[in-house]
């Protein structure tokens, strides 16, 4: 009797887990997760590797903090490189592994530099799947991953530079629509595997190899992690596109939110429905010293609503969203590109400490 691919997954999942052997490198690795420090499956994580010029701690450049569903909203202190066997290297591990080649399937999109003809786009990230579902990685780093190698690294040319990347485990519907969000987009598609044993799960997937434009941007797709621990919205524009991605969702919410981005400046967008705000700075602030991020070398972008107490806030409830993107100067440029929203009071009281002081309208 043949037994299909599932069952021996599920069958190896129920031992591994039966016998306490989760720590093992096995068929439990395709049952694609996040995973955090301890190689654990995690719904979703965040991780701020900061500039190696920030202080003597972080001067290597290999350093980084991280959120967690089990963290109490405050960036914590990973003991482990990023280079080093980290939750970044058992999240990717799978890529590499021989083994699951004809049932993972996997895309890697990059920027896409604009020339005459085409406006640019601004995306870094990698999907993986198999028939239970996947994760998605949207990133800061160029270069990564690199798929050349037998195993996941972290490109040294960006060591130096301080970088942000997000990890969400997601079902094959979630991943589908990402894909195709993804597609309006237009990154450049580093690299594309769907093998046929799960191209049935992935039919959105091979659309994002189209070199073409699309004629109209998709509204705002809602979605949650597997789990359901966290809501998300992710708006996507089209190359071509000139809306400015922040100012939409602050007015589709109501909301007034302030935005860091390390190469930009802007003069505040003040309204009684919505507002943006600029973040001039930032800092990573632990019990024993603070440190601030010299903006030159840092490579983030991230908005926080005002939700506190303490803060401007427009007229509407309160509301703690989080958004993380890659697209610079969205007021300034017509580059496809995408924010991904989510809201999740201890995500906004996280990375709402990271402001040094209160913006100004």
């Amino acid at each position: 009797m043949r037994l299909s691919f599932a069952y021996i997954l599920i069958t190896c999942d129920y031992i591994t887990a039966l016998y306490g052997l989760d720590h093992l490198e096995g068929w439990n690795y395709i049952n694609l997760h996040c995973r955090d420090n301890d190689n654990k499956p995690v719904d979703w994580w965040y991780i701020y590797k900061p500039p190696s010029d920030v202080g003597v701690y972080f001067e290597s450049g290999r350093n980084f903090s991280f959120i967690t569903p089990d963290t109490s909203g405050r960036w914590q202190t990973s003991d482990r490189y990023i280079t080093a066997n980290s939750m970044l290297q058992y999240t990717m591990s799978p890529l590499f592994r021989p083994t699951y080649t004809d049932y993972l399937g996997m895309v890697a999109y990059a920027d896409k530099q604009e020339d005459e003809e085409f406006p640019g786009s601004s995306a870094l990230g990698v999907m993986m799947a198999d028939e239970m579902g996947g994760l998605w990685i949207s990133h800061s780093v160029k270069g990564f991953p690199d798929l050349r190698r037998d195993r996941p690294t972290f490109p040294e040319q960006e060591i130096s530079s301080g970088h942000m990347l997000m990890c969400m485990s997601l079902d094959l519907v979630t991943l589908n629509e990402v894909a195709a969000s993804l597609r309006t987009v237009t990154p450049q598609i580093v690299d594309i595997k769907i093998p046929p044993a799960i191209q049935p799960f992935l039919p959105d997937w091979e659309y994002m190899t189209i070199d073409r434009i699309p004629l109209s941007s998709k509204p705002p797709f809602e979605f949650v992690t597997r789990k359901k621990s966290l809501r998300a919205v992710m708006m996507v524009r089209s190359p071509g596109d000139k809306r400015c991605l922040y100012k939409s969702f602050a007015r589709n919410n109501g909301i007034v939110l302030d935005v860091y981005r390390h190469d930009l400046r802007r003069k505040p967008f003040c309204d009684k429905g919505y507002s943006i705000r600029s973040i001039d700075a930032i800092s990573l602030k632990y019990p024993e010293k603070v440190f601030y991020i010299d903006n030159r070398t840092d490579r983030i972008g991230f908005a926080v609503s005002t939700a506190a107490h303490w803060q401007r806030r427009s007229s509407r409830s309160q509301q703690y969203w989080t958004c993380t993107s890659n697209v610079e100067g969205q007021d300034k440029t017509t580059k496809g590109g995408l924010i991904l929203c989510v809201e999740d009071y201890k995500v906004w009281l996280t990375f709402d400490n990271l402001k040094i002081k209160e913006p100004e309208c």
